[in-house]
């Protein structure tokens, strides 16, 4: 069995997401769905400190205007994924936001 000496280590603050499954996604409406579970999840982070001060700010408002131009009659692609791109350089402290906001990008490329 492996042992792992953690001593001295620093660990900064973690947030672990709940479910975000953007690869199950086959519709705009899907998408549309997974991108208010993120929504959620950035909330809750924030709340947790995961994300703070300008960052929480600026992400949050990134995410909303996604959602605002995925709501839209004729989404862009590239704001969609420009402003996605913003978020996840802001969430960065939040792994697993960090991962979800990736395949979200992944799977707008391939829908819009």
């Amino acid at each position: 069995m492996a042992t792992f000496n953690q001593q001295n280590q620093v660990v900064q603050t973690q947030y672990n997401a709940e479910v975000i499954n953007f690869g199950a996604a086959a519709t705009p409406e899907d998408f549309l769905k997974q991108l208010k579970v993120l929504q959620t999840e950035l909330s809750k982070a924030i709340e947790e400190e995961a994300v703070t001060g300008e960052d929480a700010v600026d992400a949050e408002s990134h995410l909303k205007k996604t959602i605002l131009q995925t709501e839209s009659k004729n989404p862009e692609k590239s704001s969609i994924i420009k402003n996605l791109n913003q978020a996840k350089e802001l969430v960065n402290g939040a792994t697993n936001l960090t991962t979800a906001i990736s395949k979200a990008v992944e799977v707008a490329g391939n829908l819009f």
